[in-house]
């Protein structure tokens, strides 16, 4: 186990790194994270330069937000391959509302997971 790996076990965010955090995982400049946050940009970037722990759990949150995101894109992907599968059987129709539920949905999961392995940010 890597140096970095044993000491986030032990390292502890400050209540500011907490508030800050969700912004620079989803790919906020550190500036724009430390206005958001009351927090001086000066400060974020002392972190990210000073603290390799900080910047690990960053990068552990945005591969956890990664890996959920993959999960739920492959999820939807077999309901949408079991829906048009009824499609194909005449079982159901294309304009069903639930076949356009499923596209939708597939579509803007895989554009999350794209966004966040480009380590951007969605729009909320």
């Amino acid at each position: 186990m890597g140096e970095l790996a044993v000491s986030l076990k032990t390292w502890e965010p400050s209540e500011a790194q907490e508030r800050v955090a969700p912004y620079l995982r989803d790919g906020w400049s550190r500036a724009a994270a430390a206005e958001k946050c009351g927090v001086g940009w000066r400060t974020v970037q002392r972190w990210c330069d000073e603290q390799p722990e900080f910047v690990a759990w960053i990068d552990m949150q945005r591969r956890e937000v990664l890996d959920n995101q993959a999960q739920r894109f492959a999820n939807l992907l077999e309901q949408w391959q079991e829906i048009m599968a009824e499609v194909g059987r005449g079982e159901r129709q294309p304009s069903d509302a639930r076949a356009k539920w499923a596209e939708r949905n597939l579509e803007r999961t895989l554009y999350r997971v794209y966004v966040a392995r480009a380590g951007g940010s969605i729009p909320r």
